[in-house]
C-alpha cells in the first residue's frame, strides 16, 4: 500500500469513530432530555393511582 491509501484509510477509520461518539453522546443527551421534561399530571389521576395504591396495600393487609 502506498501512503495515501495508509492515510485514507486512517482518516476512515477516525471518522467513523467520531460518527459513533456523536450517535452515542446524541443518544445520552435525548435520554437525559426526556428524564428532565416536566410532566403534568392530573388531580384525577393522582387521586385513582393513591386509592389503588392503598387499597392494594388494605386488601394485602386484610387477607394477611
Amino acid at each position: 500500500m502506498n501512503q495515501i491509501e495508509k492515510a485514507m484509510k486512517e482518516a476512515h477509520k477516525f471518522a467513523d469513530k467520531a460518527i459513533k461518539d456523536a450517535n452515542k453522546s446524541d443518544r445520552v443527551g435525548k435520554i437525559k432530555e426526556w428524564l428532565m421534561t416536566d410532566i403534568v399530571v392530573k388531580r384525577m389521576y393522582l387521586a385513582v393511582v393513591y386509592f389503588t395504591l392503598f387499597g392494594f396495600i388494605a386488601l394485602e393487609i386484610l387477607i394477611y
